[in-house]
């Protein structure tokens, strides 16, 4: 969980990493189309992707488990290499 503004670097960090790439479980197969920050019932922030399984099935996946599957670095990685970079 994250809070908005992390999650809204993380979004913007994976976003040309994943777009175009294999959701993975559950989804494999299916290609990430839209990568999106979703608020938590308790507050939080996470990071989704989406991919359409069907004109009316859409298909997504947390960023954690989509950057392991696609050998990318972990979201807190990435989030720690974001907040090193100057801007």
């Amino acid at each position: 969980m994250y809070t908005q503004q992390e999650a809204l670097k993380i979004a913007k960090y994976y976003k040309d990493r994943v777009m175009g790439k294999d959701l993975g479980e559950g989804g494999k197969g299916l290609k990430i189309n839209r990568i999106d920050v979703d608020k938590s019932v308790d507050g939080g922030y996470n990071v989704y992707c989406y991919a359409n399984a069907s004109l009316s099935v859409i298909m997504h996946s947390r960023i954690q488990m989509v950057a392991k599957h696609l050998d990318l670095i972990i979201p807190d990685e990435a989030l720690k290499e974001i907040n090193q970079t100057p801007n």
